[in-house]
């Protein structure tokens, strides 16, 4: 066994007109220690792969008109060299600290949103997405200095989302904020290699709230190819189409193909009864933590345009 060790410094800069003396409320100060170690381990617990433990003592640290806490976070990992079983990157106090800087940004990103309108996804290139109410969406990149694989970023961002929807980190990361509802105390700087990294406004306080719920899912796309009967042609509704085969029953199609859609519109393409479609079908399965997992289709691409008359043409 050999133990591999980390340490980083992290501040919590608090500022203000309250505070030009350096003093703040005991009780505020108990909540912050508690909650910034709390939040630290939570983060710990998720992303590490490997066995770790983390320390994190704390020192009082001023500037003028402020109040600021340093704290120490060491990651202890224990590596099991006799039988090889490190199989999995290793976790240091710095990875802790980015995630903890990337879920501060993803709550501002996001104002903290968890209704039902706006359910959190991760899409193929592994960023976080959500829907706009104005249109659109809002993505989220993970910031990180590595450069990672699609398939590793895919990784972080998933461990990324379930600390958002971690009721327990959430509570804690809005414990840090608490003292902001005071009148004379209007931001939180978080510092890391001596630089602001994130800066918590009272105006944004909003969204760094916990919230009772949300919903979560995760996108896993897959593109095959199958022939479909026609069921029920649509020109509205985003092109949805009925299409039906033994693989997939009689479900909803939204066509992507473009060009196949402008043949339609120019009537150049005309169907009839029992017309079959050849094409490329995409899958998104999205996965939600609460199991009820929901499928929806596109066609990318109409390969063939199969007229019933010439599916059942004898062979000549």
């Amino acid at each position: 066994m050999e133990n591999k060790v980390s340490v980083e410094k992290l501040k919590l800069i608090y500022d203000g007109s309250l505070l030009t003396n350096h003093e703040m409320n005991a009780e505020d100060v108990a909540n912050i220690l508690f909650s910034a170690s709390k939040l630290l381990k939570i983060i710990n617990s998720e992303i590490s792969e490997n066995e770790n433990f983390i320390d994190i003592k704390v020192k009082a640290n001023f500037e003028k008109g402020s109040f600021g806490i340093e704290l120490l976070v060491t990651i202890k990992t224990i590596l099991d060299l006799i039988n090889n079983n490190i199989l999995s990157p290793i976790t240091t106090a710095k990875d802790i600290i980015i995630m903890f800087k990337n879920l501060i940004r993803l709550c501002k990103k996001f104002e903290g949103k968890n209704n039902k309108e706006q359910h959190i996804e991760i899409n193929e290139n592994g960023n976080i997405v959500v829907n706009n109410p104005k249109g659109g969406i809002i993505e989220f990149q993970y910031e990180d200095e590595k450069t990672e694989t699609v398939e590793n970023i895919k990784k972080t961002t998933k461990k990324m989302v379930k600390l958002y929807c971690s009721m327990d980190a959430r509570k804690n990361l809005e414990d840090l904020t608490r003292p902001m509802i005071n009148e004379g105390i209007d931001e939180l700087k978080v510092l890391h290699n001596n630089k602001v990294q994130n800066v918590i406004s009272k105006k944004d306080l909003d969204f760094y709230r916990a919230p009772s719920e949300i919903e979560v899912s995760e996108i896993e796309t897959r593109t095959i190819i199958t022939v479909f009967d026609i069921t029920t042609i649509s020109f509205e509704d985003n092109y949805k189409w009925r299409l039906k085969n033994t693989q997939f029953g009689n479900i909803s199609i939204t066509i992507e193909d473009n060009i196949f859609l402008k043949q339609i519109s120019n009537n150049h393409i005309k169907f009839s009864k029992e017309d079959q479609l050849k094409v490329r079908l995409r899958i998104e399965e999205r996965k939600k933590t609460d199991n009820k997992n929901k499928h929806l289709y596109f066609i990318e691409e109409v390969l063939e345009h199969i007229k019933y008359q010439d599916a059942y043409l004898p062979n000549m």
